[in-house]
Protein backbone atom coordinates (compact mmCIF):
# COMPACT_ATOMS: atom_id res chain seq x y z
CA UNK A 1 0.00 0.00 0.00
CA UNK A 2 1.65 3.64 -1.29
CA UNK A 3 -1.61 5.27 -0.57
CA UNK A 4 -3.42 6.33 1.96
CA UNK A 5 -7.15 7.94 1.26
CA UNK A 6 -6.56 7.84 -2.04
CA UNK A 7 -4.77 10.82 -2.57
CA UNK A 8 -1.94 11.19 0.36
CA UNK A 9 0.95 8.91 0.47
CA UNK A 10 1.45 7.20 4.09
CA UNK A 11 3.34 9.47 5.94
CA UNK A 12 0.26 12.75 5.24
CA UNK A 13 -2.50 9.89 5.90
CA UNK A 14 -0.33 8.82 9.16
CA UNK A 15 -0.67 12.60 9.76
CA UNK A 16 -4.19 13.05 9.08
CA UNK A 17 -4.79 10.00 11.63
CA UNK A 18 -3.30 11.61 14.17
CA UNK A 19 -4.66 14.45 13.65
CA UNK A 20 -7.98 12.93 13.45
CA UNK A 21 -7.83 10.86 17.35
CA UNK A 22 -6.18 13.92 18.80
CA UNK A 23 -9.48 16.01 17.57
CA UNK A 24 -11.81 13.15 18.85
CA UNK A 25 -9.63 13.00 22.08
CA UNK A 26 -9.95 16.46 23.06
CA UNK A 27 -13.66 16.53 22.28
CA UNK A 28 -14.39 13.30 24.41
CA UNK A 29 -11.84 14.20 26.95
CA UNK A 30 -14.04 17.94 27.12
CA UNK A 31 -17.59 15.67 27.13
CA UNK A 32 -16.50 13.25 29.75
CA UNK A 33 -15.11 15.97 32.16
CA UNK A 34 -18.61 17.43 31.82
CA UNK A 35 -20.27 14.31 32.35
CA UNK A 36 -18.26 13.84 35.35
CA UNK A 37 -19.16 17.44 36.89
CA UNK A 38 -23.04 17.02 36.26
CA UNK A 39 -23.29 13.56 37.61
CA UNK A 40 -20.94 15.03 40.61
CA UNK A 41 -23.94 17.51 40.58
CA UNK A 42 -26.36 15.32 40.40
CA UNK A 43 -25.20 13.01 43.32
CA UNK A 44 -24.32 15.87 45.42
CA UNK A 45 -28.21 16.95 44.77
CA UNK A 46 -29.06 13.45 45.74
CA UNK A 47 -30.85 12.82 42.22
CA UNK A 48 -27.74 10.15 41.69
CA UNK A 49 -29.23 9.24 38.23
CA UNK A 50 -28.52 9.85 34.81
CA UNK A 51 -31.39 9.18 31.81
CA UNK A 52 -33.05 7.11 34.66
CA UNK A 53 -30.14 4.90 35.30
CA UNK A 54 -27.93 5.00 38.17
CA UNK A 55 -24.77 6.31 37.81
CA UNK A 56 -22.59 4.97 40.40
CA UNK A 57 -21.05 8.20 41.84
CA UNK A 58 -20.33 8.29 37.95
CA UNK A 59 -17.07 5.92 37.83
CA UNK A 60 -17.78 5.42 34.40
CA UNK A 61 -17.33 9.04 33.45
CA UNK A 62 -13.89 8.89 35.11
CA UNK A 63 -12.70 5.98 33.27
CA UNK A 64 -13.57 7.88 30.18
CA UNK A 65 -11.77 11.15 31.49
CA UNK A 66 -8.56 9.01 31.54
CA UNK A 67 -8.80 6.46 28.39
CA UNK A 68 -9.43 10.40 26.91
CA UNK A 69 -6.36 11.56 27.97
CA UNK A 70 -4.76 8.44 27.00
CA UNK A 71 -5.95 8.82 23.26
CA UNK A 72 -4.40 12.46 23.36
CA UNK A 73 -1.30 11.41 24.77
CA UNK A 74 -1.11 8.65 22.55
CA UNK A 75 -1.98 11.15 19.15
CA UNK A 76 0.70 13.58 20.14
CA UNK A 77 3.05 10.76 20.61
CA UNK A 78 2.10 9.78 17.00
CA UNK A 79 2.82 12.61 15.37
CA UNK A 80 6.59 12.79 17.42
CA UNK A 81 6.66 9.50 15.89
CA UNK A 82 5.96 10.87 12.41
CA UNK A 83 8.33 13.59 12.30
CA UNK A 84 11.39 11.85 13.87
CA UNK A 85 10.63 8.78 11.85
CA UNK A 86 10.82 6.98 14.50
CA UNK A 87 8.67 3.65 14.83
CA UNK A 88 8.65 3.52 18.64
CA UNK A 89 6.57 6.63 19.44
CA UNK A 90 4.07 4.89 17.25
CA UNK A 91 3.03 2.02 19.62
CA UNK A 92 0.83 3.94 22.31
CA UNK A 93 -1.39 5.17 19.30
CA UNK A 94 -1.59 1.55 18.38
CA UNK A 95 -2.83 0.46 21.81
CA UNK A 96 -5.26 3.70 22.02
CA UNK A 97 -6.89 3.23 18.70
CA UNK A 98 -7.13 -0.75 19.23
CA UNK A 99 -8.83 -0.04 22.33
CA UNK A 100 -10.88 2.65 20.64
CA UNK A 101 -12.17 0.43 18.08
CA UNK A 102 -13.46 -2.55 21.04
CA UNK A 103 -14.82 0.21 22.50
CA UNK A 104 -17.11 1.51 19.58
CA UNK A 105 -17.42 -2.04 19.01
CA UNK A 106 -19.25 -2.46 22.17
CA UNK A 107 -21.16 0.35 22.28
CA UNK A 108 -22.75 -0.76 18.76
CA UNK A 109 -23.78 -4.09 20.25
CA UNK A 110 -25.05 -1.96 23.01
CA UNK A 111 -26.85 -0.06 20.54
CA UNK A 112 -28.04 -2.44 18.22
CA UNK A 113 -29.81 -4.05 21.88
CA UNK A 114 -31.23 -0.99 22.67
CA UNK A 115 -32.49 -0.36 19.15
CA UNK A 116 -34.54 -3.06 19.23
CA UNK A 117 -37.13 -1.26 21.20
CA UNK A 118 -36.31 2.37 21.07
CA UNK A 119 -36.18 2.36 16.78
CA UNK A 120 -34.30 6.02 17.31
CA UNK A 121 -30.98 4.37 18.59
CA UNK A 122 -30.63 2.95 14.97
CA UNK A 123 -29.04 6.07 13.82
CA UNK A 124 -26.65 5.65 16.70
CA UNK A 125 -25.62 2.20 15.30
CA UNK A 126 -25.13 3.46 11.46
CA UNK A 127 -23.02 6.29 13.18
CA UNK A 128 -21.07 4.00 15.23
CA UNK A 129 -20.24 1.34 12.43
CA UNK A 130 -19.21 4.62 10.46
CA UNK A 131 -16.93 5.33 12.93
CA UNK A 132 -15.39 2.15 13.58
CA UNK A 133 -14.35 2.30 9.83
CA UNK A 134 -12.69 5.46 9.75
CA UNK A 135 -11.17 4.18 12.99
CA UNK A 136 -9.68 0.58 11.23
CA UNK A 137 -8.89 2.40 8.63
CA UNK A 138 -6.67 5.50 10.10
CA UNK A 139 -4.91 1.93 11.85
CA UNK A 140 -4.28 -0.06 8.33
CA UNK A 141 -3.05 3.25 6.82
CA UNK A 142 -0.73 4.26 9.98
CA UNK A 143 -0.08 0.04 10.19
CA UNK A 144 1.28 0.39 6.67
CA UNK A 145 3.52 3.60 7.30
CA UNK A 146 5.08 1.55 10.56
CA UNK A 147 6.45 -1.07 8.38
CA UNK A 148 7.71 1.48 5.21
CA UNK A 149 9.36 2.86 7.96
CA UNK A 150 11.10 -0.32 9.00
CA UNK A 151 11.77 -0.92 5.24
CA UNK A 152 13.29 2.32 4.80
CA UNK A 153 15.31 1.49 8.02
CA UNK A 154 16.77 -1.63 6.84
CA UNK A 155 17.96 -0.50 2.90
Amino acid sequence: MERCCCCCNLRQGSWASSILTLVIGILSLAWYIYEAVAVSERDRQGAGSYFGVNTGGGWAFYLGIIFAAFIVVASVLLMIGISKNNRVWFWPWFVATLALCVFELIAIIFYIIVAIDAPGYWLSVVIGLLILALFIYALVGVIYFYKQLGNTMRS
